[in-house]
């Protein structure tokens, strides 16, 4: 609830209140204990019969914006007459209000009005002042700001997977949940998306909205061993590519199914990131037990090695040897790309298999692993001028 009056500047020889237009004036001759016990206890009542018999203007419904971070900022806006001087503004404390992330803005006119300070009251607790300054009489516009702590809105998706046409279907959900303890009507949602729509969040509810079901997007699917990225196992991971001109893909969780057969088997469960129209996303979709991996360095030796003038070490290379073993227990032909990730100045030697740099810290190796065999990968890597 928004409250406003018209202040003065308080004075000990005399005081003036203005409220509502009509002056009030106490004078003091000679202030005493008993004068200032009564003064504080007129001051008091003054200001909350101004509080309560003042004009309340009338807030817009709230607005819900996500963040591409999944920060949620709730949204407001008022109109207040303002007389020349000062207006104190008041607000009611609200379901899950983050006194922090709360800001004031004036929206209207440019000019003119000023926010002078915030704070709050012994004599009236559980509000929140403002106090503006007008150089005229005008009506403001104003925006109030803050994150709620009651509320959070989640996106999730389902994503069928069709492998032997590589196509995709995907559905996007929102689910709005309320912890707040008073309804809230014409709630305007708007996700980074771009999607929006309007709702009423009762409290102790949560309110579930379909974003779209979008039918055959065209996928590619690997076998990939990341230990860095996915752990030791074998994950299948898809690669696509939302539309351009298209909408952008807020984050969140993202479950796998199977529509060979019909039956709809959950395969496994990821996380979607936040993605722009026309960027490509790679997901790991599910594991594949079938596959096993083992293995890791076997021999690391100094190079190349330098001292300073102290004869302590200073620089130097370091040569390492890997060697892994895959067993495929699966019924077909399996081509696995296995990634390993290096900092600093370094290059692939000696290696068994086709391998590729991708970028400054990873390299690929391409792996065919024949069904019911053993393979063997063995490759050296060169670190250079390496500072201990």
């Amino acid at each position: 609830m928004l409250r406003a009056r018209q202040v003065d500047t308080l004075k000990w020889g005399k005081i003036e209140c203005t409220i509502q237009r009509d002056p009030e004036r106490l004078r003091i001759v000679k202030p005493n204990r008993v004068g200032l016990a009564v003064l504080c206890l007129v001051l008091t009542v003054t200001v909350a019969v101004g509080l309560e018999v003042c004009s309340v203007p009338p807030m817009s419904p709230p607005e819900l914006v996500v963040m591409p971070s999944g920060k949620i900022y709730l949204y407001q806006k008022a109109e207040l007459e303002l007389r020349p001087g000062e207006t104190e503004l008041a607000l009611d404390d609200a379901d899950g209000l983050d006194e922090q992330s709360l800001r004031l803005r004036v929206l209207e006119p440019t000019a003119g009005v000023s926010i002078i300070e915030r704070y709050r009251r012994p004599d009236a607790p559980g509000k929140l002042f403002w106090k503006l300054r007008s150089t005229e009489k005008q009506t403001a516009a104003l925006q109030f700001r803050y994150c709620p702590k009651s509320l959070t809105i989640t996106v999730s998706y389902e994503a069928q997977l069709h492998p032997d046409e590589r196509l995709m279907d995907l559905r996007g959900r929102v689910t709005t949940k309320y912890a707040g303890e008073t309804e809230m009507k014409a709630v305007s949602i708007r996700l980074p998306s771009g999607d929006s729509f309007v709702t009423t969040l009762t409290p102790a509810t949560s309110v579930r909205q379909d974003l779209f079901d979008t039918r055959g997007i065209i996928y590619a699917g690997c076998c990939v061993y990341d230990e860095k990225t996915y752990g030791k196992q074998v994950m299948y991971v898809i690669e696509f590519t939302t539309p351009q001109g298209g909408r952008s893909l807020p984050g969140g969780p993202v479950v796998f199914y199977s529509a060979q057969g019909g039956l709809g088997k959950m395969l496994g469960a990821a996380a979607m990131p936040y993605s722009s129209a026309g960027s490509m996303i790679e997901l790991p979709a599910y594991t594949l037990p079938n596959i096993s991996v083992s293995g890791g360095m076997t021999d690391s030796e100094q190079q190349s090695v330098k001292v300073d003038v102290y004869k302590k070490l200073a620089l130097y290379n370091l040569r390492e040897e890997y060697e892994y073993t895959f067993f495929n227990r699966g019924p077909r032909e399996t081509k696995l790309i296995f990634r390993a990730h290096y900092a600093g100045d370094w290059q692939v030697q000696d290696s068994s298999h086709e391998h590729e740099r991708i970028d400054a810290d990873t390299v690929e190796f391409s792996v065919s692993l024949p069904r019911g065999q053993e393979v063997a990968l063995n490759y050296t890597v060169l670190n250079k001028n390496i500072v201990p």
